[in-house]
């Protein structure tokens, strides 16, 4: 069976070049009687020709009818016109080819069935919501050619490979559709650079880059434990510290990884507590027979806490050793100055705003997150002030009317998987929509996340996403083999040709019979084209779509002004050539 008719819901029983052959005369049959028809009018005949092309044929054949003069000319126009349109079409499929993920576009969800992606449902949950902004867009349909949404309250999940255009078509129309607030994570300044200038029209920017990829100067500050207001929150920026620190790929020792987790959220409550900066928590790390930390955590009434920092202190020298030693390597990247001045009021308060969260998911301001990923890196705190922010939202909105933000806040999570392992993230998707907070989070396969989360938590992931998106550039099995069942089939028509043995010569029949075919097979999954993608909607058929890159969205010439303005080598450029300024964070003379 041939690739180009794969897609077809029945048989194909004549050749390209019968049926191009059998459209060419049926289209000449029909000009020629127009032209015979309209040249009989203007000469006012009674007798008109045939309405039927082959008899209209036949009559003038053997002379029982007459050609009208002026039907020549209108042949001629008429057949002139035909083939400008059809050359315009064949023009047109040459310049665009239809690809054979393409053909099975009808077969997937289009029109009414695409209902819960589209603009018109999108404007309607935004209208219940009271939010002006009808949603965040996704892509253009291929059949029928809509625009598709997800509405303020669907959190989603993109796995493209990469090279694919994720950040150009899903990740900078995203964070520039938020109606209030919103923050990204990226290892990359493309985000950035195209996005800051149109952002920072509504609100203030914020961009936290100690590794210095979008050229970012540290002239405000955040303290991560403002969010340690309880053993929980401290076990939980721990937490996001190991994700960081640690390979996830690395077996974890059964005792010290354990045990050395456990005493930095001790170290992290007892700083918090104390109003100390958060590289306290690493100073006492380094000092395996410092009784502060328990002490403190005693005087607060934390008397269990401080019993288990005082036997981690107590303990055998080897035991304690490579309980602090692991702490210390939890904490590593509090080492590096360059990180540490953005969480530490280092200089006058004044000079250097604090970042407020819970001021900043009541504001239009945008908060972009940057690192690279692995050990000593500033992931750890990326992940920490993404989930703090969150933590901030989600406080509102249970303060707020029906358990919501009144106004959305947009988070993109880009390469997740490398610097933003937030591992209660699957838990958490599906309630982060109820309260306003619509995510995004973007990867590279499945095994990336699955490395981060398990398989288990990816697939919460990806299911509590209510637009999973399938951008090409894969090629895991399994992963593809699970798309082609989400995907569906459909009833092909199949011939089954047989030979029949008979005394008198032989003869052959046709059956036809319905089999259930993938609509798209693995194949065709692991070889979609780049400018096609799969957006696959909770409870609605799949929808093979287009992506809407943002130099073809109206913001285009405005995107282009931000990167030529913030785009790292011209930021660093102007900086050059500008007077040295004092530093914003040191301490005047």
């Amino acid at each position: 069976m041939s690739h180009a008719h794969r897609h077809a819901t029945g048989p194909a029983p004549f050749s390209p070049l019968l049926a191009g052959t059998l459209a060419l005369l049926a289209l000449a049959g029909v000009v020629g009687e127009a032209a015979a028809q309209g040249g009989a009018a203007i000469h006012h005949w009674h007798h008109r020709p045939p309405l039927d092309p082959l008899a209209l044929a036949l009559e003038l054949a053997d002379g029982r009818t007459r050609w009208p003069p002026t039907a020549t000319p209108i042949l001629i126009a008429v057949g002139a016109a035909a083939a400008l349109a059809i050359g315009l079409v064949v023009v047109l499929r040459t310049r665009r080819p239809a690809t054979g993920a393409d053909r099975a576009a009808r077969l997937l969800g289009v029109g009414r069935s695409a209902l819960s992606v589209s603009l018109q449902n999108a404007r309607a949950t935004a209208a219940r919501f009271g939010v002006e902004q009808p949603g965040l867009p996704i892509a253009k349909a291929i059949a029928g050619g809509q625009r598709l949404y997800a509405t303020w309250e669907d959190m989603q999940c993109d796995i493209w490979g990469p090279r694919k255009g994720k950040s150009s078509s899903r990740a900078i129309p995203t964070v520039l559709a938020a109606p209030g607030a919103a923050f990204a994570t990226s290892n990359k300044p493309d985000l950035y650079a195209a996005t800051r200038g149109l952002r920072e029209r509504e609100g203030r920017v914020w961009n936290f880059d100690p590794e210095q990829l979008a050229a970012g100067e540290p002239d405000w500050w955040w303290n991560p434990l403002t969010y340690v207001t309880s053993d929980r929150r401290a076990l939980e920026l721990t937490d996001a510290f190991v994700g960081a620190y640690r390979d996830p790929d690395a077996r974890p020792d059964p005792f010290f990884d354990p045990a050395g987790q456990e005493l930095v959220s001790h170290l992290l409550r007892a700083a918090a507590l104390a109003e100390r900066p958060i590289t306290q928590a690493f100073l006492w790390s380094t000092r395996p027979n410092d009784d502060e930390p328990a002490r403190i955590l005693e005087h607060h009434g934390l008397e269990l806490a401080a019993a288990s920092v005082l036997d981690h202190v107590h303990a055998p020298f080897e035991q304690r050793g490579g309980v602090f030693g692991t702490a210390r390597q939890i904490l590593s990247f509090l080492r590096d100055p360059d990180i540490t001045r953005w969480v530490t009021r280092d200089g006058p308060a004044h000079r250097r705003p604090q970042l407020d969260l819970a001021k900043f998911v009541t504001s239009s301001d945008t908060l972009y997150l940057h690192s690279k990923e692995g050990q000593g890196s500033s992931a750890g705190l990326v992940t920490a002030l993404a989930m703090a922010l969150c933590d901030a939202g989600e406080q509102l909105a249970k303060r707020s009317p029906g358990g919501r933000l009144a106004v959305p806040l947009v988070g993109v999570l880009d390469e997740a998987a490398n610097i933003c392992r937030w591992r209660q993230l699957p838990d958490l998707y599906s309630h982060y929509g109820s309260r306003g907070i619509p995510l995004l989070t973007l990867l590279q396969s499945w095994s990336q996340g699955a490395q981060v989360w398990g398989q288990t938590g990816m697939r919460k992931l990806w299911g509590a996403s209510n637009v999973r998106v399938y951008g090409g550039g894969a090629a895991e099995e399994e992963f593809l083999s699970d798309l082609e069942k989400l995907i569906g089939e459909y009833n092909r028509l199949v011939a089954s040709p047989s030979a029949v043995r008979a005394p008198g010569g032989g003869s052959t029949s046709t059956s036809w019979q319905l089999t259930p075919t993938p609509i798209l097979t693995v194949a065709d999954l692991a070889a979609l084209p780049r400018d096609r993608i799969i957006v696959m909607p909770s409870g609605s058929p799949s929808v093979l779509a287009e992506p809407v890159y943002w130099w073809n969205t109206g913001q285009a010439q405005l995107i282009r002004e931000s990167i030529a303005t913030y785009d790292p080598p011209q930021v660093l450029a102007r900086r050059h050539t500008q007077p040295a300024q004092e530093a914003p964070w040191t301490t005047p003379a």
